[in-house]
């Protein structure tokens, strides 16, 4: 099993004392869920014989533990912690969206450090859950294990809570004033794309193109605005505007024609 070799675990059962006879491996020891240093057994109904041999747990170098870092936009390129250091062992991670602690044997434990990207666009602020551990070495190949070249695993340590901010966001296209021509006589694209798709993502370029017989006389990215039908305490004493947006002040209205 996957740490038993790390602290040299071995059992012996004592079949029969008349005989004399041993078998190794014919009990089940398992680990205590995310404990790297508990094992158990159920006892059987025969004399059991215990060896262990101990090996001292990985530890971090020197400020090593890897912490989180906030503030990571969604879809990006960017690691979510701090790279994580340890001369006897290799810092592995598993992150998720699910505050549970995962078992050593989860699937998704990676030496990897956790990137933004692996969780891709976001329309809503994320929260992540970074869980680690140190995975001890092993004695190098041919020599013999001991105290200074082996070391078991830590616990399962964290988690590290990463909040990834939203990167997807909406845009609104609206007459300039009530004289604006109907709809129709302009063409949006986004980064070079037709699109109808308007949830779009954070550092995307958004063209718009009058139509031929038509000339774009200005052009004005107010704010945020919000539709009154999602209005909440925190826009008493706003201003609410015929085409059913809240702004923040005549300012705000006046710079998207409202």
């Amino acid at each position: 099993m996957k740490h038993i070799q790390k602290q040299a675990m071995t059992l012996a059962l004592l079949l029969g004392a008349a005989t004399g006879a041993w078998a190794q491996d014919d009990i089940q020891v398992t680990q205590v869920q995310g404990q790297a240093n508990q094992w158990q057994y159920t006892m059987p109904d025969v004399d059991v014989e215990l060896t262990i041999r101990y090996f001292p747990t990985a530890a971090f170098s020197e400020g090593g533990k890897p912490t989180a870092i906030q503030g990571v936009i969604a879809g990006t390129n960017n690691n979510i912690v701090s790279t994580g250091q340890s001369q006897q062992g290799t810092v592995m991670y598993y992150a998720t969206t699910d505050a549970t602690a995962p078992d050593f044997d989860a699937a998704g434990w990676s030496a990897t450090v956790p990137n933004a990207i692996m969780f891709g666009d976001k329309t809503e602020d994320t929260r992540v859950y970074v869980f680690y551990y140190i995975k001890g070495n092993d004695a190098p190949e041919g020599q013999t294990a001991t105290a200074e070249n082996t070391f078991s695993d830590t616990d399962i340590l964290g988690p590290l809570t990463v909040t990834l901010k939203k990167n997807v966001f909406s845009v609104a296209l609206r007459p300039a004033t009530q004289f604006t021509t109907d709809g129709g006589q302009a063409t949006v694209t986004v980064d070079g794309q037709s699109t109808d798709n308007f949830m779009l993502k954070q550092g995307q370029t958004i063209t718009v193109a009058a139509a031929e017989g038509y000339k774009i006389r200005t052009a004005k990215m107010g704010g945020a605005v919000v539709p009154v039908g999602e209005v909440t305490t925190g826009d008493l004493g706003k201003l609410v505007s015929v085409d059913g947006y809240i702004y923040a002040d005549m300012a705000a209205a006046g710079a998207a024609g409202a």
